[in-house]
């Protein structure tokens, strides 16, 4: 018997020529899917709805009825269109990180979608990547023994000097898109999830640039305005086996080194990972650093198709899945 199709509603696939996450992440893995069907579209009006099936050469006919809802509009409408999701009886929702613009939003629509006994699903990507997926696979064989500490360094596009005018909403910490709740939460994730939930974890956070410049697609400035979020966060927390969990995330692009970094010590070896290469060495004298064979990530799509691939189910779902109830 083949496999049942879900049909998907997306809430929030761009009428615009321009990038968006939406589209670059997700669209192009259901383009092709035996999985899912994009049966229906909605977004901030019909006409724009229309002009977005027209831009992406999506089938004109739709369903009367979705299975599931993936909702990836920006981040202070999110609670809004999950709640209506789950209220409507869908049988599962989906939502890009971060779910809601803070805790309590967050806690709430939880609370709901349990209620209601509604699968869901959340954009943490990250778990899907190669990369993460064998550093995860190396600390649970015990190739690098008790693990002492982990080092991990992001940067972002956004929150440095200049801010793009396309998404300056994020510039106000109130809308909830920020880098502690996008950057660092991505990045926090993928830790946690090779390395365990941390505890007795400190942190500061700092706005070290309260003004910034906007600038077009082009880069050209088109003026200052007051930027409220954080461009800033240090966190320091033990794992659970005991070791040091350490990680930074700063607005602005690095001008001399990665943009990404991670090192995971241990008493029998380290990890070093530059995306997309995961690099170890053993814990002896005159070891060499080696390259670690990884699955390649054949495009921006990739983590985020493997994470919906999961979400159908089966023994890749139980293994690999993000974040499932």
């Amino acid at each position: 018997m083949p496999p049942q199709v879900t049909n998907v509603g997306f809430i929030g696939l761009s009428s615009r020529p321009e990038w968006s996450w939406a589209v670059a992440a997700h669209l192009p893995y259901f383009t092709h899917s035996k999985t899912y069907t994009l049966a229906a579209l909605q977004n901030s009006s019909k006409e724009t709805a229309q002009k977005a099936i027209q831009l992406h050469n999506l089938p004109l006919d739709t369903k009367a009825y979705v299975d599931l809802i993936a909702v990836t509009i920006k981040v202070h409408l999110h609670a809004a269109a999950v709640e209506a999701a789950i209220r409507a009886g869908k049988r599962a929702v989906f939502c890009v990180w971060p779910l809601a613009r803070n805790s309590a939003e967050a806690e709430r629509l939880t609370s709901l979608a349990k209620e209601r006994n509604v699968r869901t699903l959340l954009g943490l990507q990250g778990r899907q990547d190669p990369a993460t997926l064998k550093a995860k696979e190396l600390v649970e064989q015990g190739a690098l023994g008790d693990i002492l500490q982990t080092t991990m360094l992001v940067t972002s596009p956004w929150f440095g000097a200049t801010f793009l005018e396309a998404a300056v909403y994020g510039a106000d910490i109130s809308n909830g898109a920020n880098l502690v709740s996008i950057w660092a939460g991505h990045a926090l994730d993928a830790l946690c999830f090779v390395l365990g939930e941390s505890r007795g974890i400190q942190a500061t956070l700092a706005n070290n640039r309260p003004r910034v410049v906007v600038t077009d697609g082009e880069g050209k400035s088109k003026g200052e305005i007051e930027k409220t979020a954080h461009d800033h966060l240090s966190v320091v927390g033990r794992l659970p086996g005991g070791g040091v969990a350490t990680a930074i995330c700063q607005g602005g692009m690095s001008q001399v080194d990665k943009n990404f970094f991670w090192k995971i010590t241990g008493t029998k070896g380290n990890i070093q990972g530059f995306p997309p290469t995961v690099k170890f060495v053993k814990a002896e004298p005159g070891a060499v650093l080696e390259v670690v064979e990884v699955d390649e990530v054949k495009g921006f799509s990739d983590n985020t198709g493997k994470a919906w691939e999961a979400f159908a189910g089966g023994d890749l779902g139980k293994r690999r899945i993000l974040r499932l109830r």
